[in-house]
């Protein structure tokens, strides 16, 4: 990321006022990594499908009621876990 470019707090702060690019700035910023995390635990495809989708809608959840800006990317991957944890 360069200096120009928004972090990922500032992008959560304007997702979380309803701005919709923001919101996809973050999932083609974080997508990559949130798959990769979730390949780790060595699911089916099925489940590694729904474990993503589930992150992602429960950060948007999470970032529309508890989470802060500034803690969501961390958070997201706790998610991911809790996610991928449903299956064991």
């Amino acid at each position: 990321m360069n200096e120009n470019e928004p972090t990922t707090a500032d992008l959560a702060d304007a997702a979380r006022s309803g701005h919709e690019k923001a919101w996809a700035a973050i999932v083609d910023r974080h997508n990559r990594a949130v798959w990769e995390h979730i390949a780790a635990f060595d699911l089916d495809e099925r489940r590694s499908v729904y474990a993503a989708r589930m992150t992602w809608l429960r950060a948007l959840e999470a970032l529309m009621t508890t989470v802060e800006p500034e803690d969501f990317e961390a958070e997201l991957f706790r998610i991911a876990e809790r996610e991928i944890d449903r299956f064991d």
